[in-house]
């Protein structure tokens, strides 16, 4: 409020082709000692000066020099107690010795010259104490913190990426990022690699600024490790990928985790076939001497076994006639997120994996096979990309489909070879007319289940139910 008056007086003392007025410390100290801390002392004294510019300017020659020269010390001598005396109570040993430099370089030299030799003090007091502060909040390896992506990985994948141990996680708890710091980060981080860490993941969530000394500093970690980095903002990845550096930028720890298992496991299937001509994959033959594979079969017993295990009711074997064999090999797309849902799926064997949004193509192995051509580009990175959670056998998901038309939510892809029952809608209203009661066991194992994806509410479930058992009392 005392500057936006000063600088309104001061805008009107120049439209009056007055001087400029500014706020001084000096008689605001002195009002202060002298016990003025109202509005009251500041009127009083503005109205004294005007009096003393109108009429009282010869009488200046009457006031004592020794009342001028003591109202002068005592200002000195107040701020020198106020800032080197009493301020060793809050200030750090060093900031001390910052001040007592200055003012002893004051009083050798002038005031610029010791204003500007405080500031380079100053930088160099911060340089030094931010510089020997923690700048990381844990680094460890991946493996020894028990740190994997949410992707589903077989028994044997993940025990060779613990047994490999090739991944180092660090998470930075600054919020500035200069030379200083990165040398204390280099410092706690060389030591964790070791001989066979093929990836380095930061996590700067608490960044806010990066220098671009720090940028330089990324150069000096081993060329042989993959620098990957996540957590950053819109500003900072900007200037990070400005700066051209061989640093991959995820969103998250899981999709980093994700690209850095899979390029292990990538590198482990090259090694394990020894040759390139291996990694790629033959077309197809168009020789009619050679039939074609047999398609793969199930037996029914193993089809109403699945249907048993997946609704936990017995009776309803005789449905085993109503669904369909859908196969998926590795990597296949069984159905993409906004597609028309066929009907409900119960998983038979293997794993799938739910993604939500557009995901990037996956990383295959040698002689692996995408079914869908357009994979890549039909699941690109998006910002709204995340991955959900895994489907194994005994599991059944897109229920609501039997009921109502709808769209996928979701995509779904196999991780493994996989085998899946599929029961429509319209096979499900055959299945009601044959066979009623099995069809109410069905209705009633749906509505007991909560863990569904897409659910109805439980009125619209307990009348599709009633409507049920009145079409069978009908039979």
């Amino acid at each position: 409020r005392e500057f936006q008056i000063a600088g309104c007086a001061s805008c009107f003392a120049g439209l009056a082709l007055g001087s400029v007025s500014y706020v001084s410390l000096s008689p605001t100290r002195l009002n202060v000692d002298a016990g003025g801390a109202g509005r009251v002392s500041g009127l009083a004294c503005a109205g004294v000066c005007f009096l003393w510019i109108l009429g009282g300017m010869p009488l200046t020659a009457y006031v004592p020099k020794i009342v001028v020269g003591g109202l002068l010390l005592h200002l000195a001598l107040g701020y020198l107690l106020d800032g080197l005396w009493e301020s060793r109570k809050l200030l750090s040993k060093g900031e001390h010795a910052v001040v007592a430099s200055i003012v002893v370089y004051y009083f050798a030299t002038d005031f610029a010259p010791a204003i500007l030799m405080g500031l380079v003090l100053s930088c160099l007091s911060f340089v030094l104490r931010y510089s020997q502060s923690s700048t990381l909040e844990f680094v460890c390896s991946a493996a020894d913190a028990r740190m994997f992506s949410n992707r589903y990985r077989s028994l044997v994948d993940r025990q060779y990426i613990r047994q490999l141990n090739g991944i180092v996680v660090a998470r930075t708890s600054c919020s500035h990022l200069f030379f200083g710091s990165i040398a204390s980060i280099l410092a706690e981080v060389l030591p964790n690699l070791q001989q066979k860490t093929s990836f380095l993941i930061f996590d700067f969530s608490s960044l806010r600024t990066l220098d671009s000394s720090a940028l330089a500093g990324f150069s000096k970690f081993p060329q042989e490790t993959q620098l990957v980095a996540i957590g950053l903002n819109f500003t900072l990845e900007t200037q990070v990928r400005r700066a051209s550096l061989s640093i991959y930028l995820f969103d998250n720890i899981d999709e980093a985790l994700e690209w850095c298992e899979d390029r292990l496991l990538k590198f482990q299937r090259m090694r394990e076939k020894g040759d390139v001509s291996s990694l790629l994959l033959a077309p197809q033959s168009n020789n009619p001497s050679i039939s074609p594979p047999d398609p793969p079969a199930l037996a029914r017993a193993d089809v109403e076994t699945a249907i048993h295990v997946a609704f936990r009711e017995d009776g309803l074997a005789i449905l085993s006639e109503f669904v369909q064999l859908v196969f998926a090999k590795r990597h296949e797309v069984v159905f993409e997120e906004g597609g028309v849902a066929n009907g409900l799926y119960i998983v038979v064997s293997g794993v799938l994996q739910i993604y939500y949004g557009h995901q990037r193509g996956v990383v295959l192995g040698p002689q692996e096979l995408v079914v869908d051509a357009n994979l890549k580009r039909s699941f690109g990175q998006g910002s709204s990309a995340s991955r959900g959670r895994a489907v194994k056998a005994g599991d059944i998901i897109c229920e609501a489909a039997l009921f109502v038309p709808h769209r996928h939510q979701w995509s779904l892809i196999a991780e493994t070879p996989c085998v899946l029952l599929l029961l429509t809608r319209d096979r499900l209203l055959v299945a009601e007319q044959q066979h009623p009661r099995a069809a109410v066991k069905l209705h009633r194992g749906l509505m007991l289940m909560q863990n569904a994806a897409c659910w109805l509410p439980v009125d619209r479930v307990n009348d599709m139910l009633q409507d049920t058992r009145a079409r069978s009392s009908t039979f």
